[in-house]
């Protein structure tokens, strides 16, 4: 039998800094906001190496220090 066998590769992207309450609401702001670009494009050789989707998670990182530390 033959197979083909791929490998997944995770990626990510900056889409923007935002002011927020929580990570759940900055991720929001920016899912919401139209003028955010979420669009992402490979060069041209890349491209024939990779395919793409969409993006399908949304994380949240705090900008601020921790207090505690």
């Amino acid at each position: 039998m033959k197979y083909t066998v791929i490998g997944v590769i995770d990626a990510s992207k900056f889409l923007a800094t935002v002011e927020a309450e929580s990570e759940e609401a900055a991720i929001r702001k920016v899912k919401e906001d139209d003028s955010i670009d979420t669009y992402v494009d490979l060069c041209w050789q890349c491209s024939n190496e990779v395919d793409m989707g969409d993006i399908y998670e949304y994380k949240a990182f705090s900008l601020e220090e921790d207090e505690e530390g």
